[in-house]
């Protein structure tokens, strides 16, 4: 007894390396990964046996049925050691795919979906997954044309050794139209609010696309926390049926708060409060405000200053002049000593949605700016009136946690012209992030790119202070205190008309609630186009710790220069990922 408890304190029944022969359809990786047998944990036969059957269902699901697995067990000083010999045998290939009752679809439509679902002409080699992607695009055209009741299942039968021919069987069910669609559940907000977002309509066909489009709009008002459909109870001859939308309702009224902490001692502070059902129609409003401070003013014998502060005033109108157009107006107040001004901003922009994932933005700015720096100025005071135009395409799919998507916008602003003002001026601004699965071990890659360029026209020889861009900081280059990148202008105060940054970041889940990220970020700033130097891109690297809540991660980042730095880095505290 003695003995066998040295051993196993000793770690010689846990399996000390896992090996495959063989594999060329797979990699080492991938299969070892599937068996479950891992390298350091205690060897169970059990888990052998399980690994092998899990490989050969591997094999399988490509069309390797006659694939064979065997298993070398070795006791060594070591441990355990496992060797896995694979036979793959030839794969077998889909001669013909046939459907059976699809009396209702025609065979053009059927043509697509095996030019959609098969990757070339057949023969073509036996995969599951060709299976399975037919017979959801199968379902996906039965759903949207009129068949809630539709069932798809495929059979797979050997003609002749490894030739297959795949029979889709289909039950159509009843054809239904949509004799009414009922909205229940909602209490203050208004059914004609509900109503508007719906799509289907009666006396069409049923489709489901319709029904989750609907959804999704119900959803984005904001005024719902549950949005469920169902149909009334269908025969198999039932042409006519009711949609019921059933709705709960969410408070229109919110609160939000959210800080931060920048190194040294800047703490930042932001709240705001709305209301989504504002006169009853879904009109929004929001009131909104963020400041930041010296945290350790208390050891000086002043009260506390508030070097940076906003605050804004938004109203949304969804159906603006009655059709779909979102309209939103703001009035807001900023100051902020460093830039040495504050500033009156009022916009007007109306946003149309095109498809799911584009929108455009086209609108009007009115800024008025005053220099507070009470240092003598060519133009301590600037008005900047400007027409928008914004492009943007949003196909995450998580707007808060994305693990996979595309976020990109286009910013075209005109300032002068006709709307005069004190500055004539062309500002481009585009911006697109990426977002992808790394590898299997749950990492997941965020990259992004932003691009700024401004140019000064007719009456204007320069770009005023107020519409330069600054870089450096939370948001743009971690690793670098705010608007410390880029050439000092006039006032002492790093500002430019042309800026490239980029951002990327590897991030991983430890657990449902905690995670980590490795990032890079890079960033220049410059005068004017001619004086553009790569050489000059500040670049700093980092690590940061992640507390994911429903909202958003609670972000906290550690960064420093890579090049000429001597210090220790710089912290960011924050909600939500950076990009």
């Amino acid at each position: 007894m003695f003995i066998i408890t040295s051993l196993l304190l000793a770690g010689v029944n846990d399996v000390s390396l896992v090996e495959v022969y063989g594999a060329t359809v797979f990699s080492e990786r991938e299969i070892i990964e599937i068996s479950n047998i891992r390298k350091g944990k205690p060897f169970r036969m059990a888990v052998v046996r399980g690994g092998e059957i899990r490989i050969k269902g591997l094999y399988e699901s490509k069309g390797y049925f006659m694939a064979t697995v065997r298993d070398s067990v070795a006791q060594t000083d070591r441990g355990i050691e496992v060797h896995l010999f694979i036979d793959e045998g030839p794969r077998a290939r889909i001669v013909d795919i046939i459907p059976e009752g699809m009396e209702s679809i025609d065979s053009l439509s059927l043509q697509r979906i095996l030019m959609k679902s098969v990757p070339r002409e057949l023969p073509t080699p036996y995969d599951e997954a060709i299976i399975a992607s037919m017979e959801q695009s199968l379902y996906s055209l039965y759903q949207n044309s009129g068949f809630p009741l539709v069932e798809v299942v495929s059979e797979v039968k050997e003609i002749a050794p490894n030739l297959m021919v795949v029979r889709v069987k289909i039950s159509e069910g009843p054809r239904v139209r949509i004799r009414e669609v009922v909205v229940r559940g909602n209490d203050k907000v208004r059914k004609e609010i509900i109503e508007r977002e719906i799509v289907v309509k009666p006396g069409r066909l049923y489709s489901f696309e319709e029904i989750a489009e609907s959804q999704r709009r119900i959803y984005a008002t904001g005024l719902f926390y549950s949005v469920e459909y169902s149909l009334d109870s269908l025969g198999p001859n039932d042409s006519l049926t009711v949609l019921y939308f059933t709705v709960r309702e969410a408070s229109p009224r919110y609160i939000d708060l959210g800080g931060g902490y920048h190194t040294p001692q800047e703490l930042q502070a932001k709240a705001a409060l709305g209301h989504l059902n504002f006169w009853g129609k879904g009109q929004r409003v929001e009131l909104s405000g963020e400041a930041s401070w010296n945290f350790m003013w208390f050891r000086q014998d002043t009260i506390p200053e508030f070097p940076r502060r906003k605050v804004r005033l938004t109203y949304s109108e969804p159906y603006f002049l009655g059709f779909r157009l979102d309209a939103t107006a703001t009035g807001s107040y900023s100051y902020d000593i460093d830039l040495e001004y504050e500033d009156y901003t009022i916009t007007f922009l109306t946003r149309k949605y095109l498809g799911r994932f584009w929108s455009v933005s086209p609108g009007v700015r009115w800024s008025y700016s005053r220099n507070i720096s009470g240092r003598p100025l060519a133009a301590p005071r600037i008005t900047v009136n400007a027409f928008t135009q914004e492009a943007m395409l949003d196909a995450r799919d998580n707007i808060f946690d994305p693990t996979k998507g595309t976020y990109g916008r286009l910013r075209l602003e005109e300032a002068g012209w006709i709307l005069r003002g004190d500055a004539d001026l062309i500002k481009a601004f585009v911006s697109l992030s990426t977002y992808s699965k790394l590898t299997r071990g749950g990492y997941f890659l965020a990259a992004r790119l932003s691009l700024g360029h401004i140019e000064p026209y007719g009456r204007s020889s320069s770009v005023p202070y107020t519409e330069r861009f600054t870089l450096g900081g939370d948001g743009t280059v971690r690793g670098y205190t705010r608007y410390s990148i880029g050439a000092y202008d006039p006032r002492g105060i790093r500002s430019g008309s042309d800026f490239l940054n980029a951002n990327l970041e590897i991030r991983k889940h430890l657990s449902p609630a905690w995670g980590f990220a490795l990032f890079a970020d890079a960033g220049g700033l410059w005068k004017n186009l001619k004086s553009v130097d790569l050489s000059e891109i500040a670049v700093s690297c980092g690590l940061g710790i992640r507390y994911y809540l429903p909202i958003g991660p609670v972000r906290l980042d550690w960064a420093r220069p890579i090049i000429n730095y001597s210090g220790w880095g710089i912290i960011h505290l924050g909600l939500g990922h950076m990009f």
